[in-house]
């Protein structure tokens, strides 16, 4: 092993010298392309585009990210209990951001809510079996 000092070791993690990135110089010199976009660009184009809908008989346009609140909302109305725990996360956390301004749900308004959105969920439950026994 003539040239190779203790140092020199080559395997598992210790790739050869001559293969080894230079000092100095990045492993990828071209970078990200310019222009290219990120999941969050992204994301809030796709929820700033605007939508045709029809609502009370006219067309309108509207941003997809109210067109998309919009449908949860009034699938929680219904009784859509993923919607109603998903609905209520979102007030939560919109809350939390506008905090400074108080909040007008407590937390004990929040516990009671979720009380009343598992009572809902079992009584759905309880009454989805009830139409199998009779059928």
């Amino acid at each position: 092993m003539a040239g190779k000092s203790k140092g020199d070791k080559v395997g598992k993690g210790h790739p050869p010298k001559h293969s080894q990135f230079k000092k100095g110089k990045s492993g990828n010199p071209a970078g990200r392309p310019k222009g290219s976009k990120n999941l969050k660009s992204l994301v809030d184009q796709l929820l700033g585009q605007k939508v045709p809908v029809v609502q009370n008989g006219q067309k309108k346009l509207i941003p997809m990210k109210q067109l998309l609140l919009t449908s949860l909302f009034s699938k929680a109305s219904k009784g859509d209990v993923a919607a109603l725990r998903l609905s209520l996360a979102l007030i939560e956390s919109s809350e939390q951001v506008n905090d400074a301004q108080g909040s007008p749900l407590t937390a004990a308004d929040h516990k009671s809510l979720l009380a009343e959105i598992d009572w809902l969920a079992e009584a759905q439950v309880a009454h989805g079996e009830q139409a199998d026994d009779e059928a």
